[in-house]
């Protein structure tokens, strides 16, 4: 019986490579975006422990109110800038998810490609097997008869 060759095997390895490399990207654009987010509940953190403080106090400086003031709008600034930075982040995941996705269909056409090239091999082969049977069983027959 013959070995079954799968012409497109070489391809189909490229096809699986790609798709767990746009695997790993994705992968690694989910733990920044969750990186960003962390600091951005670390930055929200610190800025309800600003307004904490400031309850504590009876007297409170006008300098101190300043800085607190302009603590606040830079936190402020950060959150938002860490916030468009996640935005930026998930437009990619969303591209990189499409891509992901149309990786793994051309790697699931090869599969289901090989698995018919693979039950014909094994139907034709079959078939020889079966022919080739028959054949002996024939000259055996012919044999005892005369």
């Amino acid at each position: 019986m013959a070995k079954f060759n799968y012409r497109y095997e070489s391809i189909k390895n490229v096809k699986k490579n790609l798709e767990k490399k746009s695997q790993k990207e994705l992968a690694e654009l989910d733990i920044k975006i969750d990186k960003i987010k962390s600091n951005i509940l670390e930055l929200e953190d610190k800025k309800k422990q600003i307004k904490i403080n400031e309850k504590g106090k009876k007297i409170i400086r006008i300098s101190d109110v300043h800085k607190k003031v302009h603590y606040e709008k830079y936190l402020d600034e950060l959150i938002k800038t860490h916030q468009e930075v996640v935005n930026e982040l998930n437009n990619q995941r969303k591209i990189k998810l499409e891509e992901l996705v149309a990786k793994s269909k051309e790697h699931k056409i090869f599969n289901t490609l090989e698995e018919k090239t693979r039950v014909e091999f094994f139907y034709t082969e079959n078939k020889l097997q079966q022919h080739q049977l028959d054949d002996i069983s024939i000259q055996k027959f012919v044999r005892k008869n005369n």
